[in-house]
């Protein structure tokens, strides 16, 4: 993923190390940097003025549920800069800016799946001016390898590069009835925002209104109710999906963008809460007059288990063997307390709260990972293991390797055949 070093360092009170220092410490702490490359100013390219630069990071699969985003690459460099990491925070709804009148006309969104897609939130908004964006958000956008588009579809795409959280908005006046997430009809059609058209078929979901399919949930939005520059109303969606069931439908469908790469990989329920509160404090800056309806929330796939957070027992003598150099419990939690994980000593035990967008951590040897990086590979002593080399000979390997070796050398060829299938 490209991450804008300008936009890192909104996170931080002090300056953050040069790009190029700041691609090797993540390279040694947690992900490879394949490239930095400089942005200069697009409105003069020649003038040589650097207006930022863009860190390639290539994400792992194991931390891509939340690593897919600025704020929470920003608390990893955090861990290792010490750089003073400062969380956004993001005005809550007066009730002053709720309209009754909005709420009442707000569409019913019923979900067929709830194990596909277990909650989505929604928030029809008024008084909509959808211009260019700000030159802040157009620079953002450009540095993180993004193309603007227009204020309310680039203000959907910073949340998501932001938070982690995709997102989508609706043009509410051309939605018709109610809307629901529901299986597609088999060979019912559905014209993308590129203008492509795909057939679907009952296994795919589809956010739709009365009349069909206005977007393949989750992966990519329909031409029917696409926001233009005569939106004057939005209907604005953030909401979860099984992460095998996008893999699999983004295959069948042939698409793959910034939002399958984040749902595939688990993104936290929790955080579609996040990302309305992002996206309306920031429109509520570039469209002061805008009134709204309350969040709305259909949440038929989230039970009470899995609202809690995940609490892991260790201690540090376990870490320190797995790792191979003794650290203090001190130490432990200090550099676990960087990166917001809450610990707890009792006794000897280490008692580990995970933050709840840490999806990555459920186990003891996840804490030992966790700690080892941190501390820096290239600090741990260099020790030979210590094995016991005397091998056994297995008579059966021993004699067929001295046939096949003697066979080779008398110029026979030797062939494996396939044992997964009948004689």
């Amino acid at each position: 993923m490209i991450f804008s070093h300008n936009w890192l360092q909104t996170y931080f009170e002090k300056e953050l190390p040069t790009p190029e220092k700041l691609a090797e410490l993540l390279t040694m702490h947690i992900f490879e940097v394949e490239g930095v490359e400089t942005i200069k100013d697009a409105e003069d390219s020649d003038s040589g003025v650097i207006r930022d630069h863009a860190l390639d990071v290539k994400i792992l699969p194991d931390r891509a549920g939340y690593a897919y985003a600025h704020a929470n690459l920003a608390r990893e460099i955090n861990a290792f800069t010490n750089a003073g990491f400062k969380a956004k925070a993001w005005n809550d709804v007066d009730a002053s800016e709720i309209s009754e009148e909005l709420n009442a006309q707000m569409p019913k969104l019923p979900i067929a799946d709830a194990q596909k897609s277990p909650i989505m939130t929604m928030r029809l908004i008024s008084g909509i001016e959808n211009g260019p964006s700000p030159k802040w958000l157009v620079e953002a956008l450009t540095a993180a390898g993004q193309r603007s588009i227009s204020l309310i579809v680039d203000l959907t795409n910073y949340v998501m590069l932001d938070c982690g959280q995709p997102m989508h908005a609706f043009d509410a006046d051309k939605i018709k009835g109610d809307m629901s997430i529901r299986y597609a009809n088999d060979g019912e059609k559905l014209t993308l925002l590129d203008g492509r058209e795909v057939t679907l078929d009952s296994a795919v979901l589809v956010i739709a209104d009365s009349e069909g399919a206005l977007d393949i949930a989750g992966i990519k939005g329909g031409k029917k109710a696409e926001v233009d520059s005569d939106t004057k109303r939005i209907i604005l969606t953030a909401g979860n999906f099984d992460a095998s069931y996008i893999r699999k439908t983004s295959q069948k469908v042939g698409i793959k963008n910034d939002s399958t790469k984040r749902y595939e990989n688990a993104v936290n329920w929790q955080r579609v809460f996040d990302a309305q509160d992002e996206c309306i404090s920031l429109l509520k800056k570039e469209c002061p007059s805008i009134t709204m309806s309350k969040l709305f929330c259909e949440d038929p796939g989230i039970d009470e288990s899995k609202k809690g957070t995940t609490v892991i027992k260790t201690s540090a003598a376990f870490i320190s063997q797995k790792i191979g150099m003794d650290i203090s419990a001190d130490e432990i939690m200090r550099m676990l307390n960087s990166l917001e994980i809450e610990t707890k000593l009792d006794g000897d035990a280490i008692e580990i709260t995970a933050p709840v967008y840490r999806g990555d951590l459920r186990i003891a040897e996840d804490i030992v990972e966790e700690v080892a990086r941190l501390k820096g590979m290239n600090s741990m002593p260099e020790v030979m293991p210590q094995a016991d080399i005397a091998v056994p000979a297995l008579p059966s390997f021993f004699y067929s390797n001295i046939v096949r070796n003697s066979l080779l050398g008398l110029g026979f060829s030797e062939i494996y055949t396939h044992t997964l299938i009948e004689e």
